[in-house]
Parts: C-alpha cells; structure tokens; sequence
C-alpha cells in the first residue's frame, strides 16, 4: 500500500512537473514573440531616396573607380544627363571641392569620341556637375553648313556666317531666351539682341533669330 501511494506520488509529481514547464515554456515563447514584435516595430523603415539628376558642365572623364588614377571609360561632353547611384569620397581637385560619385548616363548621347552613352556606369567628379541643364548646355562650339556659333563659361559669345564677318559680345539666358549684347560687329555699334531658345540637348541646337530660324549641332 505506501509502494503505491509512493508510485502515485511521483506520477503526479512528474506530470505537475511537466505541466508546469510547459506553461513557462509557453510563456517564454510569448515573451520572445513579444519582443520580436516590438523590435520590429521599433525598426525604422528603409528610406527611398530621391534618384537626383544632373548634368556635365564640361567635358568630363568617366573612371572605373573614385579616383585620377583609375581607367577612363569615357569623355563625357556638356551636356550629358547623368543619374547619381552612389556618392563616394570627398577631394578637391584643383581648386574645385566635391564628391566622387558613381553615374549612369541617362540621355542618348555620344563620348568625345562619338561612342554611345547612353546607360553607361562609372564613376566622376561631381564638381562639374550642374542642376541647371540649359545655360551650361549651352557652352561650347556649334555649326552648321552656314554658321559658326561659340558660347564660353565666362559670359562672352560670337556669332558668324562662314563666308562674311561675324558678331561678338556678352551672353546671358533669361529662361527660354538668349540675351546678347553685341559689341563687335561690322557697323561698330553696339546694340542688343534676343534670341528664342527652341531647343537643346547635348548636341543639337536651335533658335530663332530675327525671325529666322537656326539649327546648329555640337563641335566635338
């Protein structure tokens, strides 16, 4: 009789035993679950940011890596849309300070070379990098089977037929409209004039002059 009262007492010690570590085992796992929660809740979300665009002011050498030393892929020339991936080190280069960053070519354009660019990735400096597309896009040499048109970064411009004399002076853009002050010229006498900007891209050009209409393409 007490063998069986001792047996029935150990089976109901176990199985109390059993219940009882169930339970905490429940409950840590609630715990845990509870935590996991709340970590993730805690957790910040990823934040997308902005794909920025931007555009080459000069020609401009597209690397392999962030650095002078790395392997130029191309030239780029003005112009050129890129899309900003990756924002690298900071340097100055020459007396100009910024951040190397890796691009992909967004436009359909060539190199200096006349390669195509468009969707190319690599690596430039982006202190020749511009917001404002149209005034730098503007800069630089342009023909046609007529004209020769020349527009540089400090603000001076001319403006020539191929087979007579030309015009020269000071430029400037006012939105859609080229403002020239004409300083050298056949008459020698200054005066003013305003050309309408119909288009530009990285390598043609056109607006109209006096009512006429021009349609010059890049000079590499």
């Amino acid at each position: 009789m007490k063998k069986t009262f001792v047996a029935m007492a150990v089976v109901v010690f176990m199985a109390l035993s059993f219940v009882s570590c169930n339970k905490q085992n429940a409950k840590n796992n609630e715990v845990k679950i509870e935590e996991t929660e709340k970590q993730a809740e805690e957790k910040p979300e990823p934040v997308q940011e902005d794909v920025k665009t931007l555009y080459v002011s000069e020609s401009l050498r597209l690397r392999k890596s962030e650095s002078t030393d790395s392997e130029i892929i191309a030239t780029m020339i003005i112009g050129t849309e890129v899309e900003i991936m990756e924002t690298g080190k900071a340097e100055t280069i020459g007396d100009v300070s910024g951040n190397w960053v890796k691009i992909q070519v967004v436009n359909d354009v060539t190199d200096l070379k006349g390669n195509a660019m468009q969707g190319t990735v690599g690596w430039c400096f982006d202190g020749y990098l511009v917001e404002d597309a149209t005034r730098f896009g503007l800069i630089g040499n342009w023909e046609n089977e007529r004209n020769i048109l020349n527009f540089k970064s400090d603000g001076e411009f001319s403006f020539g037929w191929k087979e007579s004399e030309g015009i020269g002076g000071k430029w400037n853009l006012d939105g859609q409209t080229i403002l020239l002050s004409v300083l050298d010229n056949p008459d020698n006498e200054p005066y003013s004039e305003e050309w309408k900007l119909v288009n530009l891209d990285a390598q043609n050009l056109q607006f109209v002059r006096n009512g006429e209409t021009f349609v010059l393409t890049r000079v590499r």
